[in-house]
């Protein structure tokens, strides 16, 4: 505590001699101040402290690492009270998310502060399968700026193009190509949100803007495809005349920028749902592309005016996939269901399996958001093991197996052999409460 209240600069002799307010003296002390809730904090842990078992309890934390029941135990207390004072000090934990606790080596904020500079700076991580990579925003980043950039300079000379050969259809495709720039840049706005630290009441930070923005992202494809579906059940009852070669070559400058654009953004991470909403918007473009470039030959060839329609039909046709699957990994997210791919029970018996493990319940995985999951549970140890190492393996298992790095695991003893209860297969769509 001493370390936190800096010691004031002694005042000159013979300042006071005279009351009055010394400038230099009070800025220098407040400089030295710290900001409002950062007191509030400190305010807050003392407040905690106030009640002796939970002091006895920091101090007995503070020299040998205990589970509930050991420290319930030492202190002469049940193991629910016991459990009540560790929140109520983790509540009060002046030292934000990100620091360690002496409790839980499984705590997800120190976890978060020991692997998560890994996962964010591009390095890579081995497993049984292989090997995965993660790739750095700042990469994300630059390919999104090129691609908006690109993006950017096609619509333009399609502007340009349509007021010289007034063409409306090239000034409408500018404003499709428009919603595509603007996917790109909300996607380059959320990798900024997602990667501030976390403070305040948002514990997991802005993460979740990223399955926010995939959901934006595939709301928008449906919309864009509704209104394709529409225009070409128009121009299918009454097809307009159309200018096949300006239309062909359009489509064919189209469709070399967005190759462009969408091998940049293959290369990002698309596990991240606002990278994956760039990239369908990108792709589903290029596909309306080719599929122009098809029709503008077809009418050529035999002046069938109805093959611009009929493509564009089909090109929505992609649109709504891609939006429905969007949509679909961007709500599981928001139910804080399990990843796809993962299964609960699998989880819970791979945790049942490790010998000196008596029972588990309330298993809850999750994810954050793409590619970031997430567990808790209780587990319950046999009499006489060490749960302290026990939990430390199943912590590694997790990882190793699953690629759960995040996670909480609160380990107790089994009271009395009696207590030992059959084990339950965990629900396959177990999502945190």
């Amino acid at each position: 505590m001493a370390e936190l209240i800096p010691d004031p600069a002694p005042p000159a002799a013979g300042r006071c001699a005279v009351r009055h307010v010394h400038e230099e003296d009070v800025a220098r002390a407040r400089s030295l101040l710290a900001d409002d809730d950062t007191y509030a904090e400190l305010s807050g842990l003392f407040s905690a402290l106030a009640d002796t078992t939970r002091v006895r309890l920091v101090h007995v934390l503070l020299r040998q690492e205990l589970c509930t029941c050991d420290l319930a135990a030492t202190l002469g207390v049940s193991e629910s009270a016991t459990s009540q004072h560790l929140r109520l000090l983790k509540r009060a934990d002046p030292r934000g998310p990100g620091a360690s606790r002496p409790h839980q080596r499984g705590d997800p904020a120190r976890r978060r502060g020991r692997r998560e500079p890994q996962r964010m700076s591009g390095a890579h991580r081995h497993g049984p399968d292989g090997h995965t990579h993660a790739v750095s925003p700042n990469a994300d980043r630059r390919r999104l700026i090129l691609g908006l950039a690109l993006l950017l300079a096609f619509m333009v000379g399609e502007v340009v193009a349509g007021i010289i050969g007034n063409s409306l259809a090239l000034l409408s495709d500018a404003g499709h190509m428009l919603t595509d720039a603007g996917a790109l840049a909300l996607s380059l706005v959320v990798i900024g949100l997602a990667g501030r630290p976390p403070e305040g009441g948002l514990t997991y930070g802005l993460k979740r803007t990223e399955i926010l923005s995939g959901l934006a992202n595939g709301i928008t494809l449906l919309v864009i495809a509704a209104l394709i579906v529409y225009e070409a059940i128009r121009r299918l009852v009454s097809p307009p005349e159309v200018d096949a070669r300006l239309m062909l070559g359009v489509a064919l400058v189209g469709v070399a920028v967005n190759l462009a654009v969408t091998w940049q953004l293959a290369r990002a991470e698309r596990r991240s749902l606002n990278i994956r909403g760039s990239y369908q918007h990108i792709l589903t473009d290029l596909y309306a592309f080719i599929g122009t470039a098809l029709a503008a030959g077809v009418i050529l060839l035999t002046g069938f005016d109805r093959a611009d329609p009929i493509a564009s039909l089909v090109v929505a046709g992609l649109m709504v996939r891609a939006a429905c699957g969007l949509l679909r990994d961007a709500v599981r997210v928001l139910l804080e269901a399990a990843p796809v791919g993962m299964r609960p029970a699998e989880v819970a018996a791979a945790i049942t399996a490790h010998p000196s493990v008596a029972n588990v319940h309330d298993l809850h995985v999750w994810e954050i958001t793409s590619g970031f999951p997430a567990l808790s549970a209780h587990v319950l140890v046999r009499p006489g093991d060490d749960c302290h190492a026990t939990r430390r393996e199943l912590e590694q298992l997790l990882d190793r197996r699953f690629g759960i790095e995040h996670t909480t695991l609160q380990v107790d003893h089994v009271a009395r052999q009696g207590d030992l209860i059959a084990i339950e297969p965990a629900s396959e769509e177990t999502h945190r409460s």
